[in-house]
């Protein structure tokens, strides 16, 4: 293992929000980070699996790999063996950190302890005490996700600017990135340039990738093989290039559905006029295939100098 001042993330699984422009409600991905010699595997495992059950109950954390990291640094305060068991009192510190802006938004702490037969042990009992529901917790949540939501009500042209720059140099999954949890947009003043440079980033993204795009595509199309199904794969489609270096996979995927749905129910026609109309909307199974890109990117951001526990 890799050394303990590093983070360890906690990473549940490798995919970000579905919610239409951008990410409406912050979810934090759990992370860990200690240069105490408690961080042995058998704490880390504690706190990960802590982390795996709050991700099920608690309305704060994803269980989807995002920009935005709920850190927490435990310190031990003290340390006590009577009678073959291991009191130990622990400070942790939470920081609400944004992977991307490289900030902390906000921090908090709070004491909890445990007893067990070894340190360990006391520490996994303390891990487990924690109540991530109680009103104190939540405040301070709730007043971390307002400063998050601030800064980028104040700062989401400087990060659209910034997208478009990554998107015209061809970075994508950077351009992604930068756009895919931009939160609270739906409201912003930000939004119709927004759409403007996702539009154009898709369109990009596709000329250059055209083959994942048509692989995700076959895989929408064998999860609803009907009418409706084709309907969804010619959205997901839309801004590809038909003439373009994939022109033959596009057309073993159009083979395929006309193979499985009456005329009446397939028009090329208009399937190929929706795939080429100048609007693209931006739906779940675009963020789906997003979500595979900037968790790529986040993970490669992370590679040096963290540890990635999954």
């Amino acid at each position: 293992m890799k050394a303990i001042q590093h983070f360890l993330l906690l990473i549940v699984l490798s995919t970000l929000g579905n919610l239409v422009h951008g990410q409406d409600e912050i979810k934090f991905t759990p992370a860990f980070r200690s240069s105490d010699v408690v961080a042995t595997e058998g704490a880390i495992n504690s706190l990960k699996n802590k982390f795996k059950a709050q991700t099920k109950v608690s309305t704060y954390f994803s269980d989807q790999a995002t920009r935005f990291l709920l850190v927490i640094n435990p310190t031990k305060l003290a340390i006590q063996t009577t009678g073959g068991q291991v009191m130990i009192k622990y400070n942790l510190q939470f920081e609400l950190y944004d992977l991307l802006a490289d900030q902390i938004f906000h921090s908090f702490a709070v004491t909890t302890a445990g007893v067990g037969k070894t340190e360990p042990i006391a520490f996994a009992v303390a891990v487990d005490r924690l109540n991530f529901r109680n009103e104190l917790f939540k405040s301070e949540m709730e007043e971390g996700i307002s400063k998050l939501l601030s800064y980028y009500e104040q700062n989401c042209e400087r990060i659209l600017t910034k997208a478009a720059l990554l998107k015209d140099t061809q970075q994508y999954p950077e351009a992604f990135a930068q756009l895919s949890l931009m939160p609270n947009l739906a409201n912003s003043p930000c939004l119709e340039r927004y759409d403007a440079i996702f539009t154009q980033l898709w369109k990009e993204y596709s000329k250059h990738h055209c083959e994942n795009i048509i692989s995700q595509a076959n895989l929408l199309w064998a999860a609803d093989p009907s009418k409706e199904g084709a309907t969804a794969v010619a959205t997901f489609l839309q801004g590809l290039d038909l003439n373009g270096r994939c022109h033959d996979s596009f057309q073993q995927l159009i083979n395929r559905i006309r193979e499985k749905l009456m005329n009446d129910e397939f028009d090329e026609k208009e399937f190929r006029r929706m795939i080429i109309s100048g609007e693209i909307e931006i739906e779940k199974s675009k963020l789906n295939a997003i979500s595979k890109i900037t968790s790529a990117y986040y993970n490669s951001l992370v590679s040096d100098n963290y540890i990635i526990v999954d």
